[in-house]
């Protein structure tokens, strides 16, 4: 008789599965405030539907993989493309607010994010 090791469950696995449920209620709460009357059977309230199904399902997924221990290891984290990423994100920020220009401030986006 083989002895398996022991699968550990994914606490991140966890966290996050709990995240796409709690997201998934989020979105369903909304639709249920939304007041808009529709003539059509397939109005507004049905994207919001079918993207809080998906989150469900996804919350689901993620959940069954981390408590089976099979969601794949995380790699090491990177700060210089976030960092890059952010700051041109700020840069179009700031440029928009002092009136700088949307081009300006979104070609310098695209190079901070290319450049990551």
């Amino acid at each position: 008789m083989t002895i398996s090791p022991q699968r550990r469950i994914d606490v991140a696995g966890l966290v996050i599965a709990l995240l796409l449920l709690v997201l998934a209620g989020l979105v369903w709460w909304d639709i249920t405030k939304l007041q808009i009357l529709s003539p059509y059977d397939l109005g507004p309230k049905v994207m919001p539907i079918v993207v809080s199904g998906g989150l469900v399902l996804l919350g689901i997924g993620n959940a069954i993989g981390a408590l089976r221990g099979d969601l794949p290891a995380r790699d090491s984290l990177d700060w210089n493309p976030i960092i890059l990423i952010l700051g041109g994100l700020a840069c179009l920020i700031i440029l928009i607010a002092i009136g700088g220009g949307f081009m300006i401030g979104t070609a310098l986006l695209f190079a901070t994010t290319s450049a990551a």
